[in-house]
């Protein structure tokens, strides 16, 4: 059986996901799931040039090249994380309703 490995951006992306802020986690999880800078900034109630900022710190922090790459890796990383480990105490949940 033929196992493909992961490229080693994303791999190492991975590793360092630990590394992102509460807010850059945020943002990070929502491009996993396809969000744009203006989903991003109506979500998270950010201009879209923070949303900008947040996603070009998540690419340097992990050391993406991409908005896709980071996509990818954000996506993986929901899929293979517990459901009881995604939101950890402190960290601003980005799909809940602001009140």
């Amino acid at each position: 059986m033929l196992r493909a490995a992961l490229p080693q951006p994303i791999a190492g992306a991975l590793l360092r996901t630990q590394t992102l802020s509460p807010r850059e986690t945020a943002v990070f999880e929502l491009l996993g799931l396809g969000y744009d800078n203006r989903s991003l900034a109506r979500t998270l109630q950010v201009s879209e040039r923070t949303a900008k900022r947040h996603v070009t710190a998540i690419l340097a922090k992990l050391g993406l090249e991409s908005r896709l790459q980071a996509g990818l890796t954000a996506l993986l990383t929901l899929t293979l994380s517990p459901p009881g480990l995604r939101w950890p105490e402190g960290r601003m949940d980005p799909l809940s309703d602001p009140q």
